[in-house]
C-alpha cells in the first residue's frame, strides 16, 4: 500500500479580505488627512500671492479702494465670504528739516469687508476706514521708511477662515494641527 503525502498548505483565500477590511479604513483616514492639508497649505499659499499682488499693484498707483477690489476679484477662494483684505498706506513723520522722526503713520487705508472679528496688524481697522493713526510695521520696513524720506510703503493684509471638507480636518483643526485662521501681509 501507498502512504499518502501531505504538502502542508493551509487554507488561506480569507487571509487577503481580512487585511483590506482592517487597511481600508486606515486609508481612508490618510487620504482624507491629505486632503484637508492639502488645501490649508494651498489657501495659505493663495493667500499669500494675494497680498504680494495687491501691495505690488497699490505701490504702482492703483488707488486703494480699487486695490482691494482687485484682489478679492482675483482669488480662487472666497474672500468675500470668508475673509477680508486691508490695504494700508504707511509713511514716516518728517520732522521741520525733512528727516524722518521715527513715528510711522497710515496715511490711507481700504477694506474689503468686515474681518469676522480679525484685526489689522499694521493698525487702524477697525476704528474707521478714514484713519491717520499710529502704525505698527516690521524692522525692515521702518529701515526703508527712515532712509528714504517721503516714502510711502504699501501694507496689504489678508486675513482667511479656513475651513475643513472632512470630519479628520475638523478634529485636526480641534487640535490645533490645521489652522482656523489664516493671515498673510506684504510690504511694498
Amino acid at each position: 500500500m501507498e502512504a499518502s503525502v501531505t504538502t502542508g498548505k493551509r487554507n488561506e483565500s480569507g487571509q487577503a479580505l481580512i487585511e483590506i477590511a482592517v487597511l481600508l479604513p486606515l486609508l481612508c483616514i490618510f487620504a482624507l488627512g491629505i486632503v484637508d492639508v492639502s488645501r490649508a497649505v494651498y489657501d495659505a499659499e493663495v493667500i499669500k500671492n494675494l497680498s504680494g499682488e495687491g501691495s505690488n499693484l497699490a505701490s504702482r498707483g492703483t488707488t486703494l479702494p480699487n486695490t482691494v477690489t482687485a484682489v478679492t476679484s482675483d482669488s480662487d477662494i472666497n474672500i468675500t465670504s470668508y475673509g477680508c483684505v486691508v490695504v494700508s498706506a504707511v509713511t514716516c513723520t518728517l520732522n521741520t528739516e525733512g528727516q524722518c522722526t521715527n513715528a510711522y503713520v497710515i496715511t490711507g487705508q481700504a477694506i474689503s469687508s468686515a474681518c469676522n472679528g480679525n484685526t489689522s496688524r499694521v493698525g487702524c481697522y477697525p476704528v474707521s476706514q478714514t484713519c491717520t493713526a499710529a502704525a505698527t510695521v516690521p524692522s525692515q520696513v521702518q529701515t526703508v521708511l527712515s532712509t528714504v524720506p517721503g516714502y510711502t510703503v504699501y501694507a496689504t493684509e489678508v486675513f482667511f477662515d479656513y475651513s475643513s471638507v472632512t470630519d479628520l480636518g475638523n478634529f485636526l483643526k480641534t487640535n490645533n494641527w490645521l489652522p482656523t485662521h489664516l493671515y498673510s501681509a506684504a510690504y511694498y
